[in-house]
């Protein structure tokens, strides 16, 4: 029997330790298929679980996502019966994050391409056996994404297009290099998942897992369709050959087939029983899904790292930590792996991480810097305690900033001496220049990194904050508004740039858009017990307190995109916006003295009795776990930082970050052809106001359906006549179940999920009031007695089920109660 058929991902319901890949020999929807599924599982480590997975039919490479080792695993030699005699295994790439990330496969170039939602970038692998451990790879695109989840590719078109999950969904799509970037939908979608491309059709695919549907759209974004929902499910993973598109269910452990026209469902639905399988991941194996061109353009090429194909050419593009040489094109290193590091220190050595660590702690930890003496090794030292300084123990490092443009690690001395060095410089050269002796005890150090030469560091003694020029060296003390002397200040950062927008009118009414920039600074004030997080502008202006009556503040950090502070106090995560609203989250490790954010990773050092310094990680938006390491019995850890300028690069900052952009509702930075546009965008059922900035609903007096849009939290309008939808005006994330409109009274009347009062308002959302209250029960449907004036209702599960009534002056009286075994739903009242 030929090689074909469907590659599944799957994960045994009952015995979850390991995930397997089988093997379905036909394609569903052509043809039937009745016998055992061959299957192989990966035993790498103690549980494996298989998320995501491709193959290159002629080549018979394939690769796999493995959530547990946070790797992306490549084997050789796939079969359709799964042998393992002729297959081999090895990881291509090591170090990606914990979550949906999806691949695809460029079968031209022999590129693996994926995403990851934590740190927010899309990266391309090549696959070539004798590249596998070279460990190259690149960021095709990092900038703007928010949660970046589905993926797919047309190479023959030379298109990536990817799907971005965050705070406002959309489906974007560039060239292979990450070029010609261009957003192509924005609207009508909530959690777009998995992708995939139709390169016969010339259409995308895509899961929307909210909405338990499945969409497509042109290459362009036009003609957006939905082609099946499937009511009750978690649809995870999809795959599209020739007329039919397979899409897995992980709730109900199903792999339906449907038309990728019509939508209809076959009648064939891939169940595994026997034990039962829950059905993840989903590939087509075949030939006729991965055609050739008549030239093979990245053959010829021969490159030396990685090959980006295009429509009619290839390119040659280098890895991360090389770049081209301009005379013989040649890539030549240019820091390596630690292009993007995480630098840490202790009071005796400066180390550098890959970047990586913040998923996968087992990539190396390589010191550049120690006042110790030329150890046997670059590892930093394990011994329970910190060996003798063979200088002065005034050379021991109190803290540390980075000049990241310049690749620049500036430290504090124990003598509160501040020292400059090339973080790069290897171990063995303990060269160092002074900057400045400060006058007082440096309490805190933080390096403008982008907008200045200068340096920022407070002193906990003189109750001041100064800076210096790195370069001049000449320096001064900033003067606080009203010439306040400061308590204790300690654990200052500079905030990257704030961009605000304000209008202006010129004569004839029209409006222009004028930009200014907010720099400012924060750090910790106050004595033990009573310790205040503070900010004001760089010049010392506009000093404001952000919280305070904290009894005391360890370590703090500042996330530019969100906006928000997180600080250590008393063992717990504090996370404060910058108008001081808060939010306290229990951090399972009390011991935790240090935070470093990045991207959508927040990382903490804590002390464990046994392993002393212990590394975790985690996506504090959705509680994903990231990597949990051993940096082992040293002293404790002073500092440490991310080296990479990007998130500090104000091209980078998103324009819709603070603020909203001035938008009312939707701010989307969008593309065309690389070039980046703010757009003020409307929820569903509103329209963008002249203004180009607010938003409108047109709501209608006649003729019109009410909705109650379980999906968005609104309450939708429907008019007759035009069919458009608008919404009607009320609380942010009302969770509305029933609706009920009174036609003589004008008035909407609703109730909510959980709640035990029924609403009502005008149709204009406008003078809102209580009308009735069930005490211990919710109410779910609703119906009028016109002639009397009772509302008649239904109860929902959750609380005491019965049926009743509301008279007009507000009275509750129940009708029937003695309801136990059913489930009441709608109710209608009989006119006459």
């Amino acid at each position: 029997m030929y090689e074909r058929g469907l590659v599944i991902t799957t994960l045994d319901k009952e015995d979850d330790q390991y995930g397997l890949v089988r093997h379905l020999p036909i394609y569903p929807g052509y043809e039937s298929f009745d016998g055992l599924i061959p299957g192989f599982y990966l035993k790498a480590s103690d549980r494996t679980h298989i998320l995501n997975f491709d193959v290159e039919f002629r080549s018979k490479e394939f690769y796999m996502y493995e959530y547990h080792l946070s790797s992306i695993v490549v084997g050789s030699g796939y079969n359709k019966d799964l042998n393992l005699t002729g297959m081999t295994f090895n990881f291509l790439h090591v170090g990606v994050s914990k979550g949906n990330v999806q691949l695809a496969v460029d079968w031209l170039s022999h590129t693996i391409y994926w995403t990851d939602s934590l740190f927010r970038w899309i990266v391309a692998v090549p696959g070539e056996k004798q590249k596998l451990d070279k460990d190259y790879y690149k960021i095709i695109v990092d900038e703007y994404l928010d949660a970046p989840d589905g993926i797919a590719l047309d190479p023959l078109k030379g298109y990536l297009f990817w799907s971005d999950n965050g705070r406002h969904p959309k489906i974007e799509r560039s060239d292979l290099k990450g070029k010609d970037r261009r957003t192509l939908i924005t609207k009508h979608m909530v959690s777009p998942l998995s992708m995939e491309a139709d390169i016969f059709g010339k259409r995308i695919y895509w899961i929307d897992s909210y909405t338990h549907s499945l969409f497509s759209a042109t290459y362009d974004g036009k003609d957006m369709r939905m082609i099946a929902s499937v009511p009750n499910s978690v649809l995870f993973d999809l795959a599209v050959y020739k007329d039919v598109i397979y899409v897995t269910d992980i709730r109900n452990d199903n792999l339906y087939t449907f038309n990728k026209t019509t939508g209809r469902l076959a009648s064939t639905t891939l169940t595994l029983v026997s034990p039962v399988e829950t059905i993840y991941g989903v590939v087509v194996y075949s030939e006729y899904n991965q055609p050739l061109k008549d030239k093979d353009h990245c053959g010829d090429k021969k490159c030396e790292h990685l090959c980006i194909s295009g429509e009619n050419n290839a390119t040659c593009i280098c890895s991360e930590g090389y770049e081209k040489n301009t005379t013989t094109g040649a890539c030549q290193e240019s820091y390596a792996k630690f292009h993007k590091a995480i630098v840490i220190a202790n009071a005796t050595h400066i180390c550098m991480l890959d970047i990586r660590w913040f998923a996968y702690t087992g990539h190396d930890v390589v010191c550049r810097y120690t006042v110790i003496g030329l150890p046997a090794s670059t590892v930093a030292p394990v011994s329970s305690t910190p060996p003798a300084p063979t200088a002065s123990p005034n050379e021991l490092i109190k803290m540390f900033d980075l000049d990241i443009s310049n690749r620049i690690v500036i430290f504090a001395t124990a003598d509160n001496k501040i020292y400059k060095r090339p973080v790069d410089l290897p171990i063995e050269n303990d060269a160092k220049e002074v900057i400045i002796q400060a006058s007082g005890e440096i309490s805190g150090m933080a390096y403008d990194t982008y907008y200045s030469e200068n340096l920022y560091w407070s002193e906990s003694d003189t109750g001041s904050i100064r800076i210096v020029d790195v370069d001049t060296k000449s320096g001064k003390r900033i003067s606080v508004e009203n010439s306040v002397t400061l308590v204790n200040p300690r654990n200052i950062i500079i905030l990257p740039t704030l961009r605000i927008k304000q209008l202006k009118f010129n004569v004839i009414k029209q409006i222009y858009n004028f930009y200014f920039w907010i720099r400012r600074m924060a750090w910790v004030e106050g004595n033990q017990g009573d310790a205040s997080l503070q900010t004001m502008t760089l010049d010392g202006m506009d000093r404001r307190t952000v919280v305070s009556g904290l009894s005391e503040i360890t370590s703090l950090v500042y996330d530019n995109e969100a906006q928000l502070f997180y600080f250590l106090s008393n063992g717990s995560l504090h996370q404060t916006a910058l108008n001081g609203s808060e939010q306290i989250a229990s951090l399972e490790d009390q011991t935790a003295y240090l935070l470093l954010h990045y991207k959508n990773y927040l990382a903490w050092i804590y002390i464990h009795p046994s392993f002393g310094n212990v590394w975790k990680s985690k996506d504090y938006g959705t509680d994903t776990t990231g990597a949990h390491g051993i940096l082992g019995n040293t002293s404790p850890f002073v500092d440490m930082k991310v080296l990479d300028i990007k998130p500090f690069l104000p091209e980078t900052a998103s324009p819709c970050t603070h603020r909203n952009g001035g938008c009312e509702q939707i701010c989307t930075p969008k593309y065309n052809g690389d070039i980046m546009v703010k757009v003020c965008e409307c929820s569903i059922g509103f329209k963008l106001d002249t203004d180009k900035v607010s938003s409108r609903s047109d709501v209608v007096m006649d003729n019109f359906i009410l909705v109650s849009d379980w999906t968005h939290n609104a309450l939708r309008q429907i008019d007759l006549q035009t069919h458009e939808i608008n919404s009607i005006m009320n609380r942010e994330n009302t969770a509305y179940i029933g609706v009920y409109f009174d036609s003589n009274m004008k008035r909407i009347i609703w109730s909510e999920y959980f709640r035990s009062e029924i609403f009502s308002s005008k149709l204009d959302g406008s003078d809102q009031k209580i009308i009735g209250d069930l005490g211990n029960s919710f109410p779910y449907r609703m119906d009028k007695d016109l002639t009397t004036g009772n509302l008649y209702y239904t109860t929902t599960p959750h609380s005491s089920p019965h049926i009743g009534f509301l008279t007009p002056s507000g009275v509750n009286i129940w009708l029937k109660k003695d309801i136990t075994e059913e489930i009441l739903l709608d109710i209608v009242v009989h006119p006459g």
